[in-house]
């Protein structure tokens, strides 16, 4: 089976040094929560250019661009380091935007693999597709000390282009992540102006008024990596519009609140995976969505605040409960639970943190194999991101964090308002869900599910 093919490799530095890169970049607590989780990957697909490669000029504008966007965004360019601090048995991990070599910039070739095999049934390109990130290599978070906190693989493939990018999650969330590429993407195209808000690097003192120090002496007590590999595979659905207001429909009219598109949507999946299942009534079972605090916090922040800012907001209830209520019932337990994000709970967990030091856990003790947790959200807009490659055909979420029960939604490539759901199962639990027909009635029927992993 092929796999992407080494061309060339690079790294990219800031294409200046701004005095503000020269002190350390702290981490806040939701950045360190994040330490042990895989690295996240994202790419897009779009057709290859009339002239049927990628010429050098492409690639060394790509790199230009690159390097003037890290001026911006410099604790992408550095790597992380820990300080042990023997009197009290802890450690201090920061980024240290000056050291290492920057960004990695990979260009690739595949031509043995067209769009449409990446975008197939078959599970064996899925495999192939890992290659496209960062040529492979497997990486938690916190081996951001020895490899680059961002890395971009530009892979032609045999009719396309395959732009995947890989960050360190314990440096940005989703939301500062998009803005990177959003700036990055400006400046390519040369449609950067005043307008477009460049990132806020410094955290306000009134939320995190200290440093945040791990309670372990050495690495080797807290950093966690999987030994085993879990059999899931994932699929994506697309709902469209249509769908969505269906379910918002449905959910809305056994609510005592109203009901969001994208809660509705998620409380039917969460339903329908756990149908799946064939759970014990008695077995507990939760839904994990992401919310980004940083509108929550009083006073607010704005979507420039760069870093994580994020945390994942918890129902918890028994299956029996769940699948024997409606879809409005387990939507209105989602809405609670996110409105429980509020400023004061998000307060409490950061002195928490500032007293015990912030919660590690590896990401299989956080989806359990009852649970459905998501990542990612349909509110980024994926299109935004254009590097002079004509529209976007597709996209295709990576390997990290490839959990039973991890579902990441965007927003449908077309700009539609439709919805496409990555869902991640073990075999079995997929196959049940592809045969449940109260779900797949509301899947689009132009709906290209396909294979990502095995």
């Amino acid at each position: 089976m092929p796999k992407a093919k080494l061309i060339s490799e690079t790294f990219v530095r800031p294409k200046i040094e701004v005095d503000e890169s020269k002190r350390v970049h702290h981490l806040n607590p939701f950045d360190l929560r994040m330490l042990l989780f895989d690295t996240a990957q994202l790419g897009y697909i779009y057709a290859k250019p009339p002239s049927n490669s990628i010429p050098s000029s492409y690639l060394e504008s790509l790199k230009s661009s690159l390097s003037q966007a890290l001026v911006h965004f410099y604790p992408l360019a550095g790597r992380l380091v820990t300080v042990p601090n023997l009197s009290d048995h802890s450690c201090y991990v920061y980024v240290d935007c000056n050291i290492g070599p920057g960004a990695r910039f990979i260009h690739a070739s595949a031509h043995d693999v067209s769009m449409i095999h990446v975008l197939s049934l078959d599970s064996d390109f899925a495999k192939v597709v890992r290659s496209f990130f960062d040529l492979g290599e497997v990486s938690i978070n916190y081996d951001g000390h020895t490899r680059p906190l961002l890395s971009v693989q530009v892979t032609e493939l045999y009719d396309g282009v395959f732009f995947g990018i890989c960050f360190n999650h314990s440096i940005v969330d989703g939301v500062s992540l998009h803005h990177f590429q959003r700036v990055w993407s400006h400046i390519f195209m040369g449609t950067f102006s005043s307008s477009i808000c460049l990132p806020i690097i410094k955290q306000p003192e009134y939320l995190f008024g200290k440093v945040v120090n791990l309670p372990y002496l050495d690495p080797k007590e807290f950093v966690i990596r999987s030994t085993t590999e879990v059999n899931v595979m994932g699929r994506f659905f697309r709902f469209s519009s249509q769908s969505l207001k269906n379910i918002k429909r449905i959910a809305n009219s056994d609510s005592s609140v109203p009901i969001s598109t994208f809660k509705s949507l998620i409380a039917f999946v969460w339903k329908c995976i756990t149908r799946a299942r064939n759970l014990n009534p008695d077995d507990p079972t939760i839904c994990g969505l992401p919310v980004n605090l940083r509108p929550r916090f009083n006073p607010p922040l704005t979507d420039d605040y760069f870093g994580n800012y994020a945390i994942k907001a918890i129902a918890r209830v028994k299956v029996g409960d769940l699948l024997g209520n409606t879809v409005g019932w387990a939507a209105t337990l989602l809405n609670k639970a996110v409105e429980a994000q509020d400023d004061k709970s998000a307060r409490g967990r950061i002195k928490r943190a500032m007293e015990m030091g912030p919660e590690l856990s590896a990401p299989a003790l956080i989806c359990g194999t009852n649970d459905v947790v998501v990542g990612s959200s349909p509110r980024f807009e994926l299109s935004d991101s254009r590097f002079g490659l004509g529209r976007l055909i597709g996209f295709r979420g990576g390997y990290g964090n490839t959990l039973d029960g991890k579902v990441n939604a965007y927003l449908g490539v077309e700009g539609d308002g439709s919805v496409d759901l990555d869902i991640r199962l073990v075999p079995h639990t997929m196959d049940a869900l592809l045969l449940d027909r109260e779900f797949m009635s509301f899947v689009s029927l132009d709906n290209a599910h396909f294979d990502l992993v095995s």
